[in-house]
Parts: C-alpha cells; sequence; structure tokens
C-alpha cells in the first residue's frame, strides 16, 4: 500500500501549472562548466492544489436484519459465510405461546363485549323502570323530596351504565394492544433475506436463544453496492473542501458521503471503537472489487490555470522569492511572486511567463 501510495502522491507531482513575467536582474548567479547539461523545467500553465490522502478499501454494503418482535429463536437457518437469495427464510422464532396467549385475549374480549351488552340492557330496563315511577309520582301528586329521591335515583344509574362502558372500553382496549402485539410476533416470526447476499456475521450463540425486537440477529452482505472505507474524516471537511475524489486503480471517481446515524456515532465515541467514513463512488464503478484498495484525496486548496514552476525551482533571499532563469545556457536571477506552493509545485504569479526555462536544482 505504501508503495501505492508513493506512486500515487508521484503522479499528482506530475501535473503542470503557470504565472506572469517580472523585473529580473540580468547578473548571472551562476555559472556551469562549457557543454554541461543543466536539470531545468518549463513554466507552464496547469493546476495546483494542497491535498491529503487517506488510504482506503473497498467494502460491500452491509445490513444489520432484526426481527421486530421480541422472541425465543426456533431455528437459525445459515451459517456464516453463506450465500442467500433474496426472499430467503434466514431465521424463525418460536411464536407458539404467542399464538395460545392471542387465542385466549379474543376469547377474554368476546367475553368481555358479550357481559357488558347484558349489564347495558339491565341498566338501561332500571332506568325505565325508575323514569316510569318517577312519572306516577308526579301524577299521584307526591311530595317533591320524593320525586327528588327518585331523580337521584335515576340520575345514579345513569351514571353508573357510562361509568361501567368506559371502564369496559379501556379493558377491552388494552387487551386488543396485547392481542396486536402477539398477532405481530405470529406474523413476524420469520427473518427473511431482503437482498442477495453472503452472510458475514451472526450474533445468536444457540438456535434457542432469546432475541430482543430490532436488535441486529444476522448482518447481511451486498457486493453490488460497494463502497470505499477509510479512517474518519468529518462531514463538515468534506463539505468545506475544494474537491474530494477516490482514486482506484490509477482511476478518478467521484464520492459522496455516508453520514453516520447519531446514535451509531455517540455509541461508538463512547465505546472507544476506532471512527471510520464510507463513501460512494459515482460513474462507472464495474471494474471495482470488494477487498480493492484504494485512496480519497482531499482538495483542501485547488487552483485551475495558473502558472507553476517545479516548488524545487524557488530560491529564497530573505522575504524576496527567485528563480534562476535559463538563456542562452547561462542561470540569470529573476525576482518571482510565489502564491499556492506544495511539495511538487509553486504558483507564480509575477516574474515568469509561460514558457520560461527554469533551473530545478536537484
Amino acid at each position: 500500500m505504501r508503495k501505492y501510495l508513493i506512486y500515487f502522491i508521484s503522479c499528482l507531482a506530475l501535473c503542470g501549472l503557470a504565472g506572469c513575467r517580472d523585473t529580473q536582474e540580468a547578473v548571472p548567479a551562476l555559472l556551469d562548466p562549457v557543454d554541461v547539461k543543466m536539470d531545468e523545467a518549463a513554466a507552464e500553465y496547469g493546476e495546483i492544489y494542497k491535498a491529503n490522502v487517506l488510504e482506503g478499501k473497498i467494502v460491500p454494503h452491509v445490513e444489520e436484519l432484526s426481527f421486530r418482535v421480541d422472541g425465543q429463536l426456533e431455528t437459525i437457518n445459515v451459517s456464516l459465510g453463506d450465500y442467500v437469495k433474496k426472499g430467503q427464510v434466514l431465521a424463525v422464532l418460536d411464536v407458539e405461546d404467542a399464538g395460545e396467549q392471542a387465542g385466549q385475549l379474543e376469547r377474554e374480549v368476546e367475553a368481555l363485549q358479550t357481559r357488558g351488552e347484558f349489564e347495558d340492557r339491565q341498566l338501561l330496563a332500571d332506568i325505565q323502570i325508575a323514569q316510569l315511577e318517577l312519572k306516577s309520582l308526579h301524577e299521584a301528586g307526591a311530595i317533591e323530596e320524593t320525586r327528588r329521591l327518585k331523580e337521584i335515583e335515576i340520575q345514579q344509574l345513569q351514571t353508573q351504565l357510562i361509568q361501567n362502558q368506559e371502564l369496559r372500553e379501556l379493558e377491552i382496549s388494552e387487551k386488543m394492544r396485547q392481542l396486536a402485539q402477539y398477532e405481530r410476533e405470529t406474523e413476524n416470526n420469520t427473518l427473511t433475506a431482503p437482498f442477495d447476499g453472503q452472510v458475514v456475521f451472526i450474533t445468536a450463540a444457540s438456535d434457542t436463544a432469546a432475541v430482543e425486537s430490532y436488535s441486529p440477529l444476522i448482518y447481511l452482505a451486498d457486493e453490488s453496492r460497494l463502497y470505499l472505507k477509510t479512517d474518519y474524516l468529518s462531514q463538515q471537511t468534506f463539505q468545506i473542501a475544494d474537491r474530494v475524489l477516490a482514486r482506484i486503480d490509477d482511476r478518478e471517481y467521484g464520492v459522496s458521503y455516508v453520514p453516520y446515524d447519531r446514535e451509531e456515532f455517540m455509541s461508538m465515541i463512547i465505546s472507544g471503537e476506532n471512527l471510520w467514513t464510507q463513501f460512494t463512488l459515482e460513474g462507472d464503478t464495474s471494474g471495482i472489487t470488494c477487498g480493492q484498495y484504494g485512496a480519497l484525496v482531499v482538495y483542501s486548496t485547488y487552483k485551475e490555470h495558473v502558472l507553476t514552476v517545479p516548488a524545487n525551482a524557488i530560491y529564497r533571499d530573505g522575504s524576496q522569492s527567485y528563480v534562476y532563469r535559463i538563456e542562452d545556457g547561462r542561470k540569470i536571477r529573476s525576482d518571482v511572486t510565489v502564491g499556492l506552493t506544495n511539495d511538487a509545485k509553486a504558483e507564480i504569479t509575477e516574474g515568469l511567463a509561460e514558457g520560461d526555462r527554469v533551473y530545478v536544482r536537484e
């Protein structure tokens, strides 16, 4: 990998750049023996940048598969390393108890409704009788206190009817909630593969292990969806970079940042795990395979169509930068204004023109 990076950085250093001419001093600063060839280079227009290179590796999309309900495992139908097809049943929960509980709850709900209807009819009959009695008291000219007592009796019966109905509805509602839970268990007792892939991890220790809802049980890798995985790069750094690209086997690819889920990120921070980042690759990725090594290049500063010379063509005299321009086989000092520099190149904003030849020291 180190050789690859050295080769890659060397390739980056071959890009050409350029600038403008400045006032020169026609004073030969260095003299060379006659007929001795000097190392030199031309000032050229091109690109220059500062870049950070992160080592990376091509990894598949991995999905965590889990049951949506708690339960006891009945069977796990796959082993580590197995290749599975979309829709294949990977694991099954034992839901026999859930089915029995669901049946019992259905019977209880039916009994509550039947008994409630009988009690309602009985109370409604008592209310009707009390209302008829109140009417008779009015017709017989009974004293007000007697009529008032009968009215209170009717109000109490009506209140009892409402309370009985509300309590019954609450009890039925709770049982229906429990019933829905058991029905979910019976309906979601199988775990199936959402895509063709390979089983890369199984968390259960045995076929009969207890599992919690939404707790990862099987990890499935999809090699048709590949990512470049590198050391951690923050999303903010990615967003403010001038350019970010992946380089794999001498080819460049655009990339998109795959953000962390906040809970996953905090969990990794708290547990002390090494952070990493994944990037989706853009363009034609048909030649890329899982396990390949690559590099992520993050350009913090990037300029196009600027005049540059090799970095080791630049000399400094205090705060003044200068180069040795080659004229008629002689080195002539020329003061220059230098812009962006990196290990390979220097941007020339004043002092040279495109095509000027400069001395490059070893």
